[in-house]
Order: structure tokens, then sequence, then C-alpha cells
């Protein structure tokens, strides 16, 4: 008697990428007294210095409230969405000032990290994290007063088994953030300034603060003068009530 026939084993598929992960160390590191300068800048003061390309989206926000200035050095992090082990490894390496900064592509469906993980980066001098996804623990970090902005909470955790890369240049937000640049956060909004950038960046908000604001008089006559060199009308209320 013949043997039974056996089913072909199922064709199983799987592309392993060619491009090896990267870590790039040794990162240019902005001076403290830099930083320091930006401590008393709002956000949107820088945000108005390096216009809407830079300025993240508002759909990240400070994930408690009331929360303090975020300012510090972009420790970026590339992830795969839903795995956690390259964020894991950036906050093993982090330095003093440093913020951590997470492409996680918007992922809410589980958490980027939680709050045991950044206890001994917290004591090593991280300064905070803005990450394209979500987190958990957020009422034990809003207890140490470590900032913390994202899409959202939540409290998955799930397997950490995906490399991801370190130091190299991500999406937040939907802002291109380099390694090294300078990042500010506040209730307002989320700002990365290119680290070549900062001199100018800084004389142009330090510029603006020196200056008074205008007058309610030039307010009004600069809007005069647009409103009539454009053609517009002027009527008393009864003319516009006839009609």
């Amino acid at each position: 008697m013949s043997s039974p026939a056996m089913s072909p084993p199922p064709l199983v598929r799987s592309h392993a990428p060619v491009i090896p992960p990267m870590w790039v160390q040794e990162v240019a590191r902005i001076e403290d007294e830099v930083l320091a300068a930006f401590r008393g800048f709002s956000a949107a003061d820088v945000s108005d210095a390096v216009g809407a390309l830079y300025t993240m989206s508002p759909s990240l926000r400070p994930l408690y409230e009331p929360m303090g200035r975020l300012v510090g050095r972009a420790l970026t992090v590339k992830a795969p969405p839903g795995d956690s082990l390259a964020v894991h490894g950036a906050v093993s390496v982090c330095e003093p000032g440093d913020v951590l900064v997470v492409d996680w592509r918007g992922y809410v469906d589980s958490s980027a990290g939680g709050g045991g993980m950044l206890v001994e980066p917290i004591q090593r001098g991280l300064a905070g994290i803005v990450v394209d996804g979500a987190w958990r623990d957020v009422p034990d970090l809003k207890e140490l007063n470590f900032p913390i902005f994202g899409r959202g909470t939540c409290s998955t955790s799930r397997a950490k088994t995906q490399l991801g890369e370190i130091n190299v240049p991500v999406c937040c937000g939907g802002v291109i953030v380099n390694a090294g640049d300078l990042i500010i956060a506040d209730a307002e909004a989320i700002v990365a300034v290119p680290r070549d950038q900062i001199a100018g960046v800084r004389a142009e908000v330090e510029r603006v603060m020196r200056t008074a604001p205008p007058a309610r008089a030039s307010r009004k006559a600069l809007f005069q003068g647009v409103f009539e060199a454009a053609g517009g009308v002027t009527r008393a209320w009864h003319e516009a009530e006839a009609g």
C-alpha cells in the first residue's frame, strides 16, 4: 500500500533588511550656558524665530499639567512602532541635559516606555522626553516633575525584540530632529532648533524681547493703513442696519 501523500510545508517568507541599524556616538554637545539662556525663552517665542517647519504638531502635548519648561539636547531614537528595545538602549546612555526624542510614528496602542526605566536615567540628568507615541506611569513622572510630551498614554507594554537606531535623524511631530539639536517645550509648543542655527535664533529672540510691543495707536495705524490701501469702506452702525 502506498503511503499517503504528504502536504508541502507552508511557505514562510521573511525579508531581512540589508541596511544595518545605526548607533551614532560622540555627538557634539550644546554648551550649558546656551541651555541656560533658552530656559528664559518661551517655546512660542522660539517658534516665532524658527518658523513652522521646526515647530512640532500640537497633537504632541504635555502628558500632565502643569508642566515646567523643558530645554535640552536631543538624544534621538528611531524605533519600530510597538517595540521599545531601542528606547531602552538610548536611555541607558543618556547624559546630563539630554532630551529623549522618540520617533514612534504616532503609535499609541502600546507604550514606548514607563516610569521604572527612567529612575536611573533621571538620576544621571535626563532632562525630559518627547515621544511621537504613548508613554505610561505618567502620574509617577508628575510626582517627580519630570517633563514628558507625547500623543497620549497607554498601559500596554509589548515585546522588546526589534533593533532600532540611536542618534540618527528622526521625524517627531512632523519635524526632522538631528541628534544634538536644541529642544524647547512647554505648555504651548515643542520646538527643535538645528544646532548650527542656535546662535541666530537666540539673537532674534533676544532682539524681540528687548523691543517694546507696539502701542495701541501704532497697531490701529497699521491696520488702518492696510484697510485704506485695500479700498476698505467705513460706515456708521445705523447705515449698516439699513442695508
